[in-house]
């Protein structure tokens, strides 16, 4: 799910559906982000538009075949944020950066 808040826009957060689209929202409940008491997970109606699978997993020559300028999803604190690549260098091509 993307979110659009201060802070968040950008970036998308697993979650399931809880109930079909009506309207063009649909119910869901997120996997990594809490409610404010911090014990039980968020639930909400978004846009379904927002919406899309999960990525694929990572192939093992992914590293190798990365040029600058690529488009990006980086998993960080529990959500996947989009982006370019600005350094191919040899880190990136060995897998070790």
């Amino acid at each position: 799910m993307l979110a659009d808040e201060d802070g968040l826009r950008g970036s998308r957060y697993a979650a399931r559906v809880l109930l079909p689209p009506k309207q063009g929202k649909v119910r869901l409940q997120y996997a990594t982000i809490l409610c404010a008491d911090g014990q039980s997970a968020l639930r909400e109606a978004v846009d379904a538009t927002w919406l899309r699978p999960p990525p694929p997993p990572t192939p093992p020559d992914f590293f190798a075949s990365l040029q600058t300028g690529d488009p990006l999803a980086l998993w960080h604190g529990d959500g996947w944020w989009e982006g370019n690549l600005t350094d191919a260098g040899r880190e990136a091509r060995d897998g070790a950066g």
